[in-house]
């Protein structure tokens, strides 16, 4: 998961994907690359290190 610009990720292969969301960030700017066939769906969340705050 990412969460950025589309037209600078998409080139590395993540897509954007409403079955997952992060928050109230706009969904086109949260994107995934699957490494399998399994997709994940729902709420993300990161690990607290990951807090800016």
């Amino acid at each position: 998961m990412v969460l950025g610009d589309p037209g600078y990720y998409e080139r590395f292969g993540f897509v954007c994907d409403p079955g997952l969301r992060y928050g109230a960030a706009p969904p086109e700017y949260f994107q995934r690359l699957a490494f399998g066939a399994a997709i994940p769906k729902g709420e993300v969340a990161f690990h607290p290190g990951f807090d800016a705050r």
